[in-house]
């Protein structure tokens, strides 16, 4: 008996790499004519003939696919820098050249209402942040993110992708970016793993997002109640002016619970991790983020503000 492997390689999109392997089952014999005829054999090389008379069968083997994956291309909403409004924004820096801190408001304010609000604006430049290290997150007090998992759930562990060799530098350094600001730590011997989709954005980066599908079907739903979006926009008739503001990096500032860390865990070229800090992607995060939301500003909601989960509109009547 013999076997050869060989590779099949496609490309295309997704690079595939397929193993295949021929086996060779014959039998002995002594006859110098069937020695010939298998030399002369398309699939067995010369120095396989001195044991071999004649081939009775062939079988061939198609082991799975290996398939190296590359990012796929980020949808609008997540890209940097593309701004959900249908007014024109202008860019006013509220740091220096050396040290930006851009912030955007209305192109179509007057000069008195521009002067206004950049005097305002930069009067508290100290309430909003420009990078993770300025953000030190909710107190647990206020709020933690819980994960329940139904009883009799088996934990489930997700294959190891396959990335191509030039995407692997760009998801490491993104990992480090996360563990520098500590939202994420190192895991031995999980009981769950999740994959890990890098994405591109437009300018050329990645973003390192995870498949929670199999900790999302195992908990159960929050139903709190959200807005409901029609009557958020009637609650903000009458008023002459809005201040729009979006949570930067909402999610990330809830701590999770303790005990529920280790239901996060995804693994990476660089190793196994989990979040500390409650990730997009996960299963009544929304749930979490409002009822955060509603309790620290419990006394002004429907008075001076509407909130959407992250999305926080201010009314001002003058």
């Amino acid at each position: 008996m013999r076997h050869q492997t060989t590779l099949v390689i496609s490309y295309g999109k997704v690079l595939k790499v397929k193993a295949q392997t021929m086996v060779f089952t014959q039998v002995q014999s002594n006859d110098e004519d069937d020695r010939k005829s298998v030399a002369s054999s398309n699939y067995i090389s010369n120095g396989a003939e001195e044991d071999f008379a004649q081939t009775y069968h062939v079988t061939l083997i198609e082991d799975g696919e290996f398939k190296e994956e590359d990012a796929e291309d980020a949808p609008i909403e997540l890209d940097e820098g593309v701004k959900a409004t249908i007014d024109e924004l202008k860019e006013v820096n509220l740091g220096n050249t050396e040290d930006p801190l851009p912030i955007y408001t209305s192109a179509s304010l007057t000069q008195e209402e521009e002067w206004a609000y950049n005097t305002l604006l930069h009067e508290f430049k100290d309430v909003f942040a420009w990078s993770y290290k300025e953000m030190p997150g909710l107190d647990p007090k206020v709020v933690v993110h819980h994960l329940s998992v139904k009883k009799g759930v088996r934990p489930i562990k997700q294959g190891q992708r396959r990335f191509r060799p030039k995407l692997i530098p760009l998801i490491e350094t993104e990992v480090n970016k996360l563990i520098e600001v500590g939202f994420i730590r190192e895991v031995k011997y999980p009981m769950w793993i999740s994959s890990i989709v890098p994405v591109r954005k437009k300018n050329g980066q990645i973003r390192v997002c995870v498949d929670f599908r199999d900790p999302n079907n195992a908990c159960p739903k929050d139903d709190f109640p959200l807005p409901i979006a029609e009557l958020m926009i009637d609650a903000t008739t009458g008023h002459e002016a809005l201040s729009f503001m979006d949570g930067s990096s909402g999610y990330n500032q809830i701590r999770m619970a303790p005990a529920d860390e280790e239901l996060t865990v995804f693994r990476t070229p660089k190793g196994i991790y989990c979040y500390k800090v409650m990730p997009f992607g996960l299963k009544i995060a929304g749930a979490t983020y409002q009822r955060a939301v509603q309790r620290i500003f419990y006394d002004m909601f429907h008075k001076n503000i509407e909130c959407y989960i992250d999305d926080l509109v201010v009314k001002s009547k003058k």
